[in-house]
């Protein structure tokens, strides 16, 4: 067998080698991520209204809510609520990945700064 230090082969082994270390690291954070989200089927899903974010964009204000799941799991359908001085809207999120957060605006013709504001997880779906 005819080994060089640079030659073909040695190139062919080295990228062997480092072919498989990338395979190898990437099934490890697979099972990794398999074993630590468990069977659970609940989600750990925060939403908070962001006060001093609100702002005054041409004839609306913008109420920045931000949405935050700390779960394992991701639910293709999230619907919560916010409640301005008793005028409700419904809010419907379609998509919120696992250990992740999104940040909606909700627009309003009044200024919601100091008015009442209420957030409200409705439902989810997985």
């Amino acid at each position: 067998m005819n080994f060089k230090l640079f030659g073909r082969k040695s190139a062919e082994v080295i990228s062997f080698v480092i072919s498989s270390l990338i395979i190898l690291a990437i099934f490890t954070y697979l099972a990794f991520d398999y074993v630590r989200s468990g069977d659970s089927e609940f989600l750990d899903i925060s939403i908070a209204v962001h006060r001093e974010n609100i702002r005054k964009v041409g004839d609306h204000y913008l109420v920045p809510v931000e949405l935050r799941n700390k779960g394992f799991k991701t639910p293709a359908l999230t619907v919560f609520s916010i409640d301005v001085d008793e005028e409700e809207r419904i809010i419907q999120v379609d998509y919120l990945s696992k250990q992740s957060s999104k940040t909606i605006y909700i627009a309003y013709k009044d200024d919601p700064s100091g008015k009442d504001l209420k957030v409200q997880l409705q439902n989810y779906q997985l």
